[in-house]
């Protein structure tokens, strides 16, 4: 079985704002970590995980990963895009990742890789 690292974007409901750029970016982060512990949280298979470290044992495990942002992209040298999608393909990119799922993506989104685009719940549910 190839490992699996799920990304979540933040929930349909709208975080907070705040005209300071830094916090905001934090902010942004947590709603998409929000709902990673959301999805953790309704199915027992998939564990939260933040550091490469992590990552890293839990494909050489078998463990569904599901990625919380906050740490990698604030440890980052360059600076990773703040949308969902393009923070997708960035990470995808930094863990080498042979393919990408992505649900819901936006009309022409591509992350250069092997990927796929659903655009329904249900055929996400199939994967897995």
């Amino acid at each position: 079985m190839q490992p699996v690292i799920l990304c979540v974007g933040p929930a349909d409901v709208a975080p907070p704002r705040t005209p300071v750029a830094a916090a905001q970016r934090r902010i942004d982060l947590l709603a998409i970590e929000q709902n990673a512990w959301v999805l953790a949280g309704r199915d027992s298979r998939c564990v939260v995980v933040a550091t490469r470290t992590e990552l890293d044992w839990g494909m050489r495990h078998g463990q569904v990963s599901v990625w919380a942002p906050s740490r990698l992209v604030l440890d980052s040298r360059d600076r990773p895009p703040a949308d969902a999608a393009a923070l997708l393909t960035w990470f995808a990119a930094q863990v080498e990742a042979a393919g990408v799922i992505c649900v819901g993506a936006p009309p022409g989104w591509s992350a250069g890789l092997g990927l796929a685009a659903l655009d329904r719940r249900a055929d996400a549910e199939r994967l897995f």
